[in-house]
């Protein structure tokens, strides 16, 4: 690992690969950041991802929807923090903002559409997912995929759905629908 981060280069960001919440997630801004935060990750996780730390503005698109049926993208939210990383820290601590609405030039916002709709469908996903992108000088780069993500208040998939005019009675209606039309559902 530690040759991958140093051909990566510094900083870099260090994530388990099946962790939710930011949870393991770091920043490694230096070789000697991955000696002493490193190791503890790499104990505690099957397995690590290690990615060039991409400084942006980042984005979190919902898409909703089967696979194999027409799939819907929901308004596009802007991430908005701090400090320069978006860790557990300041999600848990609230000192972030979801902004969706967001202003978004056309071209961007078609590209982040299209990519999480492509993402939703190609790894044929039923019910919500979230894609969160960085978009630095113009090229977006995808940084995780949430298959199920957070509904709680201050998560970012019910800021979209409350900009959509969507419910919890409808999402919940949604989903059922969409569980109940797979093949299948229902017999015993």
């Amino acid at each position: 690992e530690k040759e991958t981060a140093e051909k990566i280069g510094f900083p870099c960001v260090i994530k388990p690969e099946a962790s939710g919440s930011s949870i393991g997630l770091e920043l490694l801004r230096s070789p000697e950041d991955f000696r002493t935060i490193a190791p503890p990750i790499l104990a505690a996780h099957q397995s690590v991802l290690l990615e060039e730390f991409i400084r942006g503005t980042e984005y979190s698109i919902g898409v909703m929807g089967r696979f194999d049926r027409e799939v819907e993208v929901l308004p596009i939210a802007r991430i908005q923090y701090p400090d320069e990383f978006f860790d557990k820290k300041c999600k848990y601590e609230d000192t972030y903002q979801v902004i969706v609405p967001t202003e978004i030039p056309p071209d961007i916002e078609r590209q982040l559409q299209d990519i999480s709709r492509a993402i939703h469908v190609r790894l044929r996903f039923e019910g919500c997912s979230r894609t969160d992108i960085i978009v630095r000088d113009g090229q977006c780069y995808v940084l995780e995929v949430n298959t199920h993500p957070g509904l709680g208040g201050h998560s970012i998939f019910p800021a979209m759905m409350k900009a959509k005019g969507m419910t919890y009675s409808e999402l919940i209606d949604r989903l059922i629908a969409w569980s109940m039309d797979r093949p299948g559902a229902g017999q015993p």
